[in-house]
């Protein structure tokens, strides 16, 4: 089970937890973790973190393990309230993963996204997202302007590149990519 299994578990399950007992109320993620029999103390807390820099839980890191509840934009994502994208405003459906896709998606949202992702201080290394998105142009058979890093004289900056890569893709494969570009932190592509 990958990285991004872990974080849409985590999500789904601290949502519904916070339905129960509330929002502040903190979940061992060593349990959760446990329900989909992950054991792996290194890739739970580097899932959470992960999660936690994207503002979608808060956790705590002690000794006897990572603890988190989730926060308001986390939930939204759990409940598939974002990334509803679509000229008519209305989802197209669930994807293979059950999560709301959209039949289109703006450019102007995938260059948005591409600047969080990408970003110089807390985004993904060049290195990263090349890695994924060359996986993903394999997997689909879909070729990429940029398959290597360092990137051409002609790129101004890694945005630039994350953009130019995600938008070859059609709506559904770029709304997969971007929602699991979301779940990579440090390590996740030995990086």
């Amino acid at each position: 089970m990958g990285a991004s299994d872990l974080a849409d578990h985590f999500l789904r399950r601290l949502s519904e937890l916070a339905e129960e007992t509330g929002y502040s109320k903190m979940h061992s993620l060593s349990e959760l973790a446990g329900e989909i029999g992950i054991r792996d103390r290194d890739k739970i807390f580097n899932v959470a973190k992960s999660l936690e820099a994207r503002g979608l839980i808060q956790a705590t890191y002690t000794f006897r393990g990572s603890h988190a509840c989730i926060t308001g934009e986390g939930a939204l994502l759990a409940e598939g309230q974002l990334g509803q994208f679509g000229s008519s405003g209305t989802a197209a459906g669930p994807d293979a993963t059950g999560h709301q896709m959209a039949d289109e998606m703006p450019p102007t949202f995938v260059a948005y996204a591409a600047e969080i992702l990408a970003d110089t201080d807390r985004g993904l290394s060049g290195p990263q997202f090349v890695k994924a998105t060359l996986a993903y142009s394999v997997q689909w058979d879909v070729p990429i302007p940029h398959p290597t890093y360092p990137f051409g004289a002609n790129v101004p900056n890694k945005r630039t590149a994350l953009y130019e890569n995600l938008m070859v893709f059609p709506p559904a494969q770029r709304y997969r990519i971007i929602r699991e570009l979301c779940y990579i932190g440090p390590g996740f592509f030995g990086h």
